[in-house]
């Protein structure tokens, strides 16, 4: 999965990015500032690194490995093997072979919310996804989306693109038309859950996941209005054309700037390549 990352060299950026992770992936950038998208521009302009999240000066410079960038088709994979090396607490987020990246992912993974995109929780518990209940029980799993009545059952396969350049497969029959390995998971040129996909999506990166919504509109970003209408729903995807309006259930929190708490690993094999 090749992404064409542009990185942003700023000293404002670098020196303002403090505290727990205030950042979405903007419209406009990475909007990890006090001032969120306004020192940060170009296209996509911060990554997920071996060090956290690219604020460093040099960005990626001690990443190595092909796939440099956080959310793989086997992995975290900043390391030169990706998923042998990576230990500690949250030390690698969204992977092929479920949450924690640790020797066996999905056992030894405890401790309160220790990854955070839920809509009722992650499946970090001892035995993920039994416990979890309510429609959405899993949001970027092992094996695929699964918001359907019974997730993960008719999915089948490896990561066969969750979040894909060809929809986000939470049809009535999930992944069948989406093929290809791991085609384009956050693209820089919208989502793209279209009959077409990426091709009415226009501008660079015309906000994945955006702090105003979803933007796989024909206008992306236009007709989304509202704080974080909760772009990763308990029902599905909100890209309708009235966002959360036909999503009931347990609902996220609405927030001005999606907070993640996220803690960085510092591990000393991490740091030192």
């Amino acid at each position: 999965m090749d992404l064409d990352v542009k990185t942003v060299h700023s000293a404002q950026c670098e020196r303002s990015v403090r505290g727990s992770l205030t950042a979405v992936i903007t419209a406009h950038g990475f909007g990890c500032q006090d001032r969120p998208q306004c020192s940060v521009r170009g296209s996509l302009t911060a990554v997920i690194t071996a060090h956290g999240f690219g604020w460093q000066e040099r960005p990626q410079r001690s990443v190595r490995g092909s796939f440099t960038v956080v959310v793989t088709a086997h992995g975290f994979g900043c390391q030169d093997r990706p998923q042998r090396s990576v230990r500690g607490s949250l030390t690698a987020v969204i992977t092929a072979h479920g949450f924690g990246c640790q020797d066996r992912p999905q056992r030894s993974v405890r401790g309160s919310l220790t990854a955070v995109i839920t809509a009722h929780g992650f499946g970090c518990q001892d035995r993920p996804q039994r416990s979890v209940r309510g429609s959405f029980t899993a949001v970027v799993t092992a094996h695929g989306f699964g918001c359907q009545d019974r997730p993960q059952r008719s999915v089948r396969g490896s990561l066969t693109a969750v979040i894909t350049a060809h929809g986000l497969g939470c049809q009535d029959r999930p992944q069948r038309s989406v093929r290809g390995s791991l085609t384009a998971v956050i693209t820089a040129h919208g989502f793209g859950c279209q009959d077409r996909p990426q091709r009415s999506v226009r501008g660079s990166f015309t906000a994945v996941v955006t702090a105003h919504g979803f933007g796989c509109q024909d206008r992306p970003q236009r007709s989304v209005r509202g704080s974080l209408t909760a772009v990763i729903t308990a029902h599905g995807f909100g890209c309708q054309d009235r966002p959360q309006r036909s999503v009931r259930g347990r609902s996220l929190p609405l927030l001005p700037l999606m907070v993640l708490d996220v803690k960085i690993v510092h591990s000393a094999q991490c740091e030192g390549r």
